[in-house]
């Protein structure tokens, strides 16, 4: 079975990646700073405990996977750190050190283009509130798109706790129009089912209902 190294797995997005990616036949690679906070949706997984800043912990957890998924997030958007953007950047010299082609990730709508240039957290309509996030978020994109690896990033609007409907839109580099929101679970189902392929390999992609 292929396996799959996951970052953020104990978040409300992460664990119904690994829901998804068990139910696709994926065994497990997880890093977690509290592994009492794994629940049903881990069972199986090599659950490697530590932190995401810590490069030697993120280079064992991707060692023997074929490919990554991380939605590593922030629980204060108006204060996150910079554990984004120095995650993004160990989970990518891991991946490179062990020959991991295949990375996928997530970010906010900020980070996609605006239609009339630039990007979106650029223009003076832009919410002043998501400045700081909208910068880790550019810093998780510039080590994807400097990595040289196999990467897509998934960009979205508010997250909703809806039920999966199939019924959303994705677009390369921009929001789709009037995107307002998605289903975290629609989100993970369509991280799951990008590994294998290559239609948005190299691409920001906005993702709406």
């Amino acid at each position: 079975m292929p396996t799959l190294a996951v970052f953020g797995a104990s978040g409300r997005t992460g664990w119904r990646v690994c829901q998804h990616a068990r139910a696709a036949g994926y065994t497990l690679r997880i890093l977690a700073r509290n592994p009492t906070r794994l629940g049903e949706a881990h069972a199986g997984a090599c659950v490697i405990t530590g932190d995401v800043l810590d490069a030697a912990t993120v280079s064992a957890v991707v060692h023997g996977a074929d490919a990554i998924i991380s939605t590593l997030g922030a629980d204060d958007f108006r204060s996150p750190g910079d554990v984004l953007s120095r995650g993004m950047a160990n989970i990518v010299a891991a991946a490179q050190r062990h020959s991991v082609q295949r990375i996928l990730a997530v970010a906010g709508g900020g980070v996609l283009d605006a239609a009339a240039g630039g990007l979106r957290s650029e223009r003076p309509t832009f919410p002043a509130a998501f400045a700081i996030i909208t910068r880790q978020h550019q810093g998780t994109w510039h080590a994807l798109r400097e990595s040289g690896l196999a990467w897509t990033l998934a960009c979205t609007p508010d997250l909703t706790e809806d039920m999966r409907t199939g019924i959303f839109r994705a677009v390369a580099n921009v929001m789709p129009d009037s995107g307002r929101r998605i289903a975290r679970d629609e989100l993970a189902h369509w991280l799951v089912a990008q590994i294998d392929r290559t239609t948005f390999v190299n691409t920001r992609v906005g993702l709406a209902t």
